[in-house]
């Protein structure tokens, strides 16, 4: 191989080699970023088929969104089947969490069925939806994005919660959403500005 600091390479054959260099760079970062990528895959596969259909809600929240949620598919009312006072809210008689989960879950049960696993699901949904978001964004790089798909797949709450009854992955799913929305307005003002 030339050395660089060779005073006989002219301008172009530097920036050519250089370019070489990178580029084999990069084939090793995208070897190893997908090597991650389907590692991260195969566990969540692995924990995926590990789900019976005797699973059910552990924490006492779970338990709050599983119950109020099967009473409102039975029922067709959002008032609560179980609540910390026994009364209920103001509004609607709901929960302390709200009459939001159950409904968001009623209305998805009533319109593809009612299983156990129906929260579950609805968790890898919002990731699914939360990944092609990111996929979504023109200006970010291919291997940028398979990094922050990776983040979103390793992020702790998203790994704690997603085989839970839990409803925190809604909140990462708008936290996604709304982060694509700030990052393309300030892609668009700094264009305007530059006009």
């Amino acid at each position: 191989m030339i050395p660089f600091n060779k005073p006989y390479l002219t301008g172009k054959e530097t920036h050519y080699l250089s370019g070489c260099r990178k580029q084999k760079d990069f084939r090793i970062e995208f070897i190893f970023v997908i090597s991650i990528l389907l590692g991260i895959c195969y566990l969540y596969f692995i924990l995926i088929n590990s789900i019976s259909v005797n699973y059910h809600p552990v924490w006492s929240d779970e338990f709050f969104y599983y119950i109020n949620t099967c009473s409102f598919i039975e029922n067709n009312t959002l008032k609560a089947a179980l609540t910390l006072n026994g009364k209920g809210s103001v509004v609607f008689g709901s929960d302390t969490h709200g009459f939001g989960y159950p409904l968001l879950h009623g209305v998805i049960a009533k319109v593809f069925g009612w299983h156990n696993l129906n929260f579950i699901i609805f968790n890898f949904v919002l990731l699914t939806f939360s990944i092609i978001t990111i996929w979504f964004m023109k200006s970010v790089r291919h291997i940028h994005k398979l990094w922050i798909s990776i983040y979103i797949l390793l992020f702790p709450f998203f790994t704690l919660y997603a085989f839970t009854y839990m409803q925190e992955i809604v909140h990462i799913f708008i936290a996604i959403l709304l982060s694509a929305c700030i990052y393309n307005i300030s892609l668009v003002s700094g264009k305007d500005k530059k006009k």
